[in-house]
């Protein structure tokens, strides 16, 4: 009797290595073991695949509880219906890069005349440009 080490092809991420006795066949063909050994080998990698299947499934719930906990839960009102307040008009904007690469602001800066005090400009005006 030799020892013969197969690959059992199971889901494309798992192998598992079986280890399993060879017998001659000219030993199989006089006890007819070669249909018992096939049949406990069928039944023996199905329990396997089953209870891999339950382990990755498990595997699986567990990570999708992890990930719901994590989930942000949008404001809803006492019936139970979501709130009208996240529309898209009412949410914050962003300005777009190109614009905020042509921005310009005026200083703030105050000039005065000696002579005449109404020729003050308004430090507090800002502007900016933008291209669309």
């Amino acid at each position: 009797m030799t020892t013969a080490i197969t690959l059992v092809s199971q889901p494309h991420h798992l192998k598992h290595f079986m280890v399993e006795s060879v017998v001659h066949p000219v030993c199989w063909t006089k006890v007819g073991g070669a249909q018992i050994l096939g049949l406990e080998l069928i039944q023996e990698t199905t329990e396997k695949i089953v209870q891999i299947k339950q382990r990755m499934q498990a595997a699986r719930d567990r990570q999708k509880s992890y990930a719901d906990l994590k989930r942000v839960k949008l404001a809803s009102s006492a019936s139970g219906s979501i709130s009208q307040d996240n529309t898209k008009n009412n949410r914050i904007r962003q300005t777009q890069k190109r614009a905020k690469k042509n921005k310009v602001e005026d200083h703030l800066r105050t000039i005065k005349s000696i002579w005449n005090k109404a020729s003050v400009v308004d430090s507090k005006a800002t502007s900016s440009v933008l291209n669309y």
